[in-house]
């Protein structure tokens, strides 16, 4: 348990801005006073304070400690970096016990149980609270190895040097080329329409395998699958509402504006906007990758929710080239980033299970 591996560390309370700029000038006398960096809710320092000022037996000089958020993100787990160190009130010092000092690595700790940690105080919210006797008693199943931790860090440095070449391709994915073409109007390509709401309760009593389409963005937007006879009953203009032709849907709400290729038979709902071409002279997987960057913009807020319905979606203007091999050249290319992107998404989740079975 966590109690088993750490000491709980003392705090200091009203450590207040004025506190740190009285003392920014000060002169430390050696021998006396130290300067000690004061930790918060969170990674980086308020600021220094002299220790004579700090609670006794607060100031700590040891790296084998860890250091958990009270406040704010709360449950965030860290190592302190600084020679001498004391914790404000928002923040609390765990002091590795002697005992376990040399056997324990602990950023690999943390990696492992800040989930859990998270589970055990309220630190999914951005304003939250979490103490001590949040989490003293979860249990841990360690691996306490040295040997075994070195093997793990070198996974996870590959795991981070995969994670900075993902960053590398999605910026390039979200570049946006843009050649010669014909001034037009997105309504000018594409009959733009969307579905008809249905619930989950609904579904609940019409399950089936037909994707429903709806605006979360998981999951490629699917987030039911319901009995086909039953949506085929939903008419839009006398016409049934499941699309079964290739298209192009976004999001029209919450995190609108988002754009996915379709090409196998669904059913939208009506938050999900679809785009049927008017035409075949257009590559639908050139049009997602090229306009996702600027249809974002034409999305607009209302008490903070996003939304994007089809007379805005339709007025958007689209540079339009009449070619369709320049629209399948960049498609490709487009293509071919995410293709390596969703290997090398596989290529980490193995990396992660292998780096978890290396410690459990």
């Amino acid at each position: 348990m966590i109690n088993d591996l750490f000491n709980l560390g003392l705090r200091n309370s009203r450590l207040y801005s004025d506190l740190f700029y009285k003392y920014q000038d000060y002169e430390y006398k050696q021998g006396t006073d130290e300067k000690v960096a004061i930790y918060s809710s969170q990674a980086k320092i308020l600021g220094y304070l002299p220790s004579s000022i700090l609670k006794p037996h607060s100031v700590y000089s040891t790296k084998n400690a860890v250091i958990m958020y009270r406040k704010g993100k709360a449950g965030t787990l860290f190592i302190p970096f600084h020679d001498k160190w004391a914790c404000s009130e928002n923040a609390i010092p765990l002091l590795l016990k002697e005992d376990y000092v040399g056997k324990i690595d602990l950023n690999t700790l943390i990696i492992l149980i800040q989930d859990q940690v998270y589970e055990k105080t309220t630190g999914k919210s951005d304003n939250a609270n979490a103490n001590w006797d949040m989490i003293k008693d979860m249990i841990l199943n360690f691996n306490y190895d040295p040997k075994v931790a070195d093997e793990y860090r070198k996974v996870t440095k590959i795991i981070i040097k995969c994670k900075d070449l993902k960053s590398v391709i999605e910026r390039q994915l979200r570049k946006s080329v843009i050649i010669e073409g014909k001034h037009q109007k997105v309504s000018d390509i594409f009959n733009v329409t969307s579905g008809i709401r249905i619930t989950e309760n609904e579904v609940y009593y019409h399950n089936g395998n037909l994707p429903c389409i709806t605006s979360q963005t998981t999951n490629n937007g699917i987030t039911w699958n319901a009995d086909e006879k039953w949506l085929e009953s939903f008419k839009k203009n006398k016409k049934s509402v499941i699309v079964d032709s290739r298209c192009i849907t976004w999001t029209k709400d919450g995190n609108a504006g988002k754009l996915f290729y379709r090409d196998y038979k669904f059913y939208p709902n009506d938050h999900c906007g679809v785009l049927l071409p008017k035409k075949d002279n257009i590559n639908l997987k050139w049009f997602m990758y090229t306009y996702q960057q600027f249809i974002y913009p034409y999305v607009t807020s209302k008490n903070a929710q996003g939304m994007l319905y089809e007379e805005q979606m339709s007025n958007i203007p689209i540079i339009f080239p009449e070619d369709k091999s320049k629209q399948d050249e960049i498609a490709n290319e487009y293509e071919g980033l995410a293709n390596v992107k969703s290997k090398l998404e596989s290529f980490m989740i193995k990396l992660k299970k292998q780096a978890q079975d290396i410690v459990i």
